[in-house]
């Protein structure tokens, strides 16, 4: 799959599956699109993954910084990411998610929602405290995007920033053709992931598995 190719085929497919069910491709635990439990699990997950993380708590004051959010999808953690941090900026490939991620939160004036093209991330450099992302590069079709967008981030991290990202640790199912199923993405070992960031110029903190399927990766410049 070439580099142009796999970015355009990421922006058509979530534009495609944001027209279907969104809330269940984003966040497939939900299965009956039960709005309520929809919003709850973005609150559950902004409270684990992030203000109970004690790496990310001694090295952030959250009310006080800003973070960028690759994949916000329609939303479904930003709204609560706008509650503890001072500044939220939300990006996606798919232009449908952001204009339903816009729709959904329109009252809340720290977020500011944002197209990414899959390989620049549009904001300007050595710009915000923290960057996150969760289940958005387990479906990145290459490594060439991983990297891409992991330059991306050192280049708008601030100098004393910090990174946390969920990767797939487990290959994905489906057989041969699995690089054409929606949930289809690279996976890696944690030493492999380890290797990735130091050869990207990135600084290794915590490496560690989430479970069977996700890696997780918390790093700095």
């Amino acid at each position: 799959m070439s580099k142009n190719f796999a970015k355009y085929f990421q922006k058509i497919k979530w534009d495609v599956l944001a027209r279907i069910k969104p809330n269940y491709f984003i966040y497939s635990d939900i299965k009956n699109n039960d709005e309520s439990k929809y919003i709850n699990s973005g609150r559950e997950d902004v409270q684990r993954l992030i203000i109970n993380d004690d790496i990310l708590k001694s090295k952030i004051n959250f009310s006080n910084s800003s973070i960028l959010e690759i994949g916000c999808g329609n939303g479904r953690m930003s709204q609560f990411l706008s509650e503890n941090f001072k500044k939220v900026y939300a990006v996606d490939i798919s232009p449908r998610m952001i204009g339903l991620a816009r729709q959904r939160l329109e009252s809340f004036e720290n977020i500011e929602f944002l197209t990414t093209n899959g390989s620049k991330l549009p904001i300007q450099n050595n710009a915000v405290d923290f960057v996150f992302s969760y289940i958005v590069f387990q479906h990145f079709p290459n490594l060439w995007m991983v990297e891409r967008n992991l330059r991306e981030i050192k280049r708008v991290l601030k100098d004393d920033g910090i990174a946390k990202i969920q990767f797939r640790g487990k290959i994905s199912s489906g057989g041969i053709f699995r690089m054409f199923k929606w949930y289809y993405g690279v996976f890696f070992s944690e030493k492999e992931l380890n290797n990735i960031l130091v050869r990207n110029e990135l600084r290794p903190l915590k490496i560690y598995k989430g479970n069977e399927k996700e890696l997780w990766a918390i790093f700095g410049k």
